[in-house]
């Protein structure tokens, strides 16, 4: 699989994942790089907000999952930007 199909599959999960409406997101559980691509954030960083619980990290397997509730939650505490005025 090219690198160009995986990030419109990946652009496609991203778009359909729900954050931001009324209604629950599409998927319950992301990969550690969904995660990432969503966030915008290192894979160090990935396992430092779960690390310190605040993201959900579940197991399947050998399999490592975040749960999209915790995505959200994160997002929703996240601080509101301060804007400068110029």
């Amino acid at each position: 699989m090219g690198v160009r199909f995986q990030y419109r599959r990946l652009a496609m999960s991203i778009s359909s994942c729900g954050f931001g409406h009324d209604h629950p997101p599409a998927r319950a559980l992301y990969t550690p790089r969904e995660t990432e691509a969503l966030l915008g954030i290192s894979h160090a960083s990935l396992y430092r907000l779960i690390a310190a619980a605040k993201l959900d990290a579940r197991k399947l397997g050998n399999k490592t999952l975040i749960t999209a509730v915790s995505i959200a939650q994160l997002i929703a505490e996240l601080p509101p930007a301060r804007v400068r005025s110029t």
